[in-house]
């Protein structure tokens, strides 16, 4: 395994709203590893609820920090995880900018991260 993959059920979403990823092991020709399975701790980072700006994540986006202090385990089958609601957990982001989520398990990780547009609230 070289790096990981992320990607989001939406690249806009609004401030509170929550969004399901989809995390992907891979080698460095970008294939998944298949063999990257079971439970895993990975941090997603990026600025912390309470710092501004704010962004939050469940499970455990710069100011590269955890985005919570819970590291919940993902559980990965055949090198790819999804975080929704019903599995895993979900992420909710709460500040009105580009958010840049990154995936780390304290090797490897998906580079400067993935933005989401996070719009204004009510």
């Amino acid at each position: 395994m070289s790096n990981f993959a992320m990607t989001a059920a939406s690249g806009s979403v609004t401030a509170g709203q929550t969004d399901n990823l989809a995390i992907t092991a891979q080698d460095a020709w970008d294939n998944t590893v298949t063999s990257y399975t079971g439970s895993h701790q990975p941090h997603l980072l990026g600025r912390r609820r309470g710092s501004a700006p704010t962004t939050r994540a469940c499970p455990t986006a710069a100011v590269r920090r955890p985005i919570s202090d819970e590291r919940p385990a993902i559980n990965f089958t055949a090198g790819v995880a999804t975080v929704t609601g019903a599995n895993n957990g979900v992420m909710t982001l709460y500040r009105a900018e580009t958010a840049h989520v990154v995936v780390s398990d304290g090797h490897y990780s998906n580079g400067s991260g993935l933005a989401i547009t996070v719009g204004p609230g009510a």
